[in-house]
Parts: structure tokens; sequence; C-alpha cells
């Protein structure tokens, strides 16, 4: 097929100049042999625009080809590669980084390229660009061990000029993806990226990395721009012939667009700081509290809150990286206490199971009768303090619900609590 062929000679920049005059509809008859590739080029050789006509009047009303799309994104990730190997090539990357920056305009000024861009093909193959061929055709081996995986290194790999671009673009779309109305499909460009991660071997490891690295541009982007008080005229939706959601289907979008992210982190998909999801939640309800506190997105986004505290304060105490997100985690519980142990929040699946974490966790006396303790019960000690302090909040604003759960009465002190609950099965033996 022409993108496997064209792999092979992603140096040679009349192969771009030909695929992209393809791509706009304005094929050529013969190949111009150029040195070198730029935008500058592009817009003489390509749309033969001299230096005082207007681009983007140029690229509004073209007919894109799809199918000049793969064979270009298949250059443009053979470039990226093999340049990251070998860095003293630079004309690959320029060639690739060009490419991209054309994508970037044509997705901001032609409303046929815009609608392309939104569908799971496109940012499948854009997202695959990011993974190294070699690297996802080693998914097909399910034996691990009987790998033997490149050796990339996945953060010089996208700290790379032109893939800092590309996850600009991809998170750019699904920024948008938010704005438009999926009608009945409820599936959003995020879960075609999900379900396209391997499920074992080194290809598994890196497309979560990539993955990772761009759910946590999203979340920042969404949080900074305030993407619920963006108005339709900012988004391309409404300037590219779609249908524009509603107020309550941009909740809707948004709380889903959450939930998909903390399926991530539950599934091992995410393998970024899962306080900044944390954060991100926090920041979101805030936002939707706003427009509309009543609203069953607004319900959505609680359950991602309460899945994340939950993942977050479930794992094993063993090292300070983990003591210290999960001290982060009960400092925010009790920061956002009026939201998270909130009256109107009543979901006994949260409610219930919160408070045993906290009898899980070991008394701080246990720590300070060892004598001489290490960093790790130091930070253990904290912890065990912190939750006390939260177990507290939880008796004063959930006694109720949790004494008509567990058929038990309830008090403050947490060790007295510890002893109590586990008084009470005994009683039924």
């Amino acid at each position: 097929m022409l993108e496997h062929l064209l792999h092979y000679h992603c140096e040679k920049p009349q192969c771009y100049l030909a695929m992209l005059a393809l791509l706009v509809g304005q094929p050529v008859s013969s190949i111009t042999l150029v040195d070198n590739f730029s935008l500058d080029l592009i817009w003489s050789h390509v749309f033969g625009l001299s230096l005082s006509s207007s681009v983007s009047e140029a690229v509004s009303g073209i007919e894109v080809c799809y199918d000049a799309v793969i064979p270009l994104l298949s250059m443009v990730r053979a470039a990226v590669h093999t340049s990251v190997e070998s860095p003293h090539n630079n004309n690959k990357l320029v060639y690739s980084s060009t490419v991209i920056q054309m994508f970037t305009f044509l997705y901001q000024n032609c409303p046929n390229f815009c609608n392309l861009c939104h569908t799971e093909e496109f940012i499948t193959y854009l997202f695959c660009v990011l993974v190294p061929l070699d690297v996802m055709e080693s998914s097909t081996i399910r034996d691990e061990n009987s790998l033997s995986p490149p050796s990339y290194d996945m953060h010089a790999v996208l700290e790379e000029t032109c893939c800092r671009s590309i996850l600009d673009l991809i998170k750019r779309i699904l920024y948008e993806d938010i704005y438009r109305s999926h009608g009945a499909k409820p599936d959003s460009l995020l879960d075609a990226l999900i379900e396209n991660i391997p499920e074992y071997g080194y290809s598994r490891r890196f497309c979560t990395f990539v993955l990772s690295e761009n759910l946590s541009l999203c979340m920042e982007y969404m949080i900074a721009t305030d993407v619920l008080l963006e108005s339709e005229k900012t988004s391309t939706a409404a300037t590219c012939g779609t249908s524009t959601a509603t107020s309550a289907v941009l909740l809707a979008n948004f709380a889903y667009f959450a939930s998909r992210i903390v399926d991530c982190v539950w599934s091992g998909t995410y393998v970024g700081e899962t306080s900044r999801v944390l954060n991100f939640l926090l920041k979101g309800l805030a936002l939707t509290r706003r427009n509309d506190p009543k609203s069953v997105s607004y319900d959505s986004l609680m359950q991602s809150l309460d899945r994340t505290i939950l993942f977050l304060l479930s794992r094993p105490i063993d090292n300070a990286t983990v003591q210290m997100s999960i001290l982060n985690t009960l400092s925010e519980i009790i920061l956002h206490r009026n939201v998270i142990l909130s009256p109107t929040h009543n979901d006994p699946l949260f409610s219930v199971r919160l408070p045993i974490f906290y009898l899980c966790f070991p008394s701080h006396r246990t720590f300070f009768q060892k004598g001489e303790l290490s960093n790790l019960d130091r930070g253990s000690a904290q912890v065990a303090l912190c939750a006390s302090q939260v177990w507290k909040e939880v008796c004063a604003m959930k006694r109720n619900l949790l004494e008509e759960v567990f058929r038990s009465g309830f008090v403050a002190e947490l060790n007295a609590a510890r002893a109590l609950l586990s008084h009470a099965p005994l009683l039924h033996m």
C-alpha cells in the first residue's frame, strides 16, 4: 500500500508535496523536484499563491482527499522516529513538523478538514504517529519475555518538537469534541484512543505513556480555558457545519470525558500522577456547580470523584511517593469536605467504603512505640494522623448514614471506632 511505500521515502520533500497536493484536491501531473520543504513552498507550489494572496481564502473551500492523509502521516511517523534515533539528520524533522503545521492550519481554517479530524480513523492514526512502528507491531506477540523491544526513550520521543505539535493537535481535537453533539452515539473520540491501546507487551507501556501525556494536557487545558464557559463562536463545531452541543449536552460530554479518564486510572491505562485527575475533577465540579449544580452531569462527576478518591486511598503504603499521594488526598478531602462529604451526596457505595480505608490505616501510636523510626514509618505515622482527622469529619457529616449501614454506633476517636466495629461481628457469631 502507498503508506508502506512512502514510509521509506520520508527524506524526499517532493513526496510530501505530491501527497499534500492530492490532499487538498490539487493533484499534480508531474512531481516537482525540490531540495527542501516548507510552508512557503506549499503555498507557492501546491496552491499557486503569491506573497500577497490570502491563504485562509485558499483553503476554506477545498475538498479534502482522505486517502492522502494516511500516507502523509506514515511519512511523518517514519521521519519523527528516525530523527530521534539519528538526531544529526535534521531535514526529516523539519519536513514532519511542516506537515503537522499545515494540518493544524487546515484544522483551524478548512471546515472539511476539521470534520475529517473529528473521525475515529484520523485521531487514531494521528495518535499512532507518536508510537514507533516496530513498537506497535510488537503488540502482536503475546509473550513479552520473548520480545527484544526496541530501546526507545519515551520521554525523549515526546519532547521532540514535532511530537509536541502532534500532542497539541490531539489535545485541541479532543477538547473541541466536547462541544459537538454526538446524537444517539454516546462514544467520544477518546473512546477510540482507549480502545486502540494494546493489551500487553512493551507496546502497551509505550501507548499508555503517550495516552497519559495526552490526557494530562487535556485536563490542564480544559480547566485553564474554563471549558464550560466557552461560547459557541470559539468552537470549531460552530464553523464546520456540524451540530453544536447545547449547554446540557456540553455538561454531559464533559462528565463522560472525565469518567473515561477515571476508567483509565482503574484499568492502568493512565500512568500519570493520579493526583492530577483528582484536582481536575474538583475544579471541574466547581465549574459544573456554577452552571447547573442539580444536573445529572454533576452527579456523574461526583461518582468519578468518588472512584478516584477510593483508588488513591486503596494503594499499599510501601514508598514515599504513595505516602505523599495519600496525604494529599486526605488533605483534599478535608479542604473540600463540603463537597465530598456533602449531606446531599449520599452514595452508600462511596460513603461506606471510605471509612473502611481509615479503619485499615495503622494507628500513629503503633509507630511511636517502635523507638527510632525510618523515613517510611514517619510518613506512615503522618498518614495515620491525617486519617484520624478525616475520620472525625466523616463521623460528623455522615454519622446517620454509617450507623444505618453498619447497624452500629460510631465514635469520633479512630482507635475506639476500630474496637467498636471489630466487636460488633463477634456478637453475631
